[in-house]
């Protein structure tokens, strides 16, 4: 889980992050970015950027397929469901 004291990667830094060896994943990312980054909490933005280091297989298969993910805390669960909303059905908080 990410803590307070870190510190959040700009605009442009997102943006790069966001561009993954997917075209469904870098056409997700960069959409939700564009859409809320501004209204996204400091903690939300550190939730965000701890995603962007996970896998692009891991990425695929929670954002795309919908498929859970065993171990998820509830922060990334949120985060999952606020980058695609249409997956909220498919985990329990």
């Amino acid at each position: 889980m990410p803590t307070n004291n870190q510190s959040l990667w700009s605009r442009p830094q997102l943006v790069w992050r966001c561009r993954r060896g997917m075209l469904e994943l870098d056409v997700l990312l960069a959409q939700f970015l564009e859409q809320h980054l501004y209204a996204l909490t400091h903690q939300q933005r550190l939730q965000f950027q701890a995603l962007l280091s996970w896998s692009d297989d891991k990425l695929y298969q929670l954002l795309v397929k919908g498929q859970p993910f065993e171990g998820l805390n509830i922060d990334e669960k949120a985060m999952i469901e606020l980058i695609n909303p249409s997956l909220s059905q498919g985990y329990s908080l």
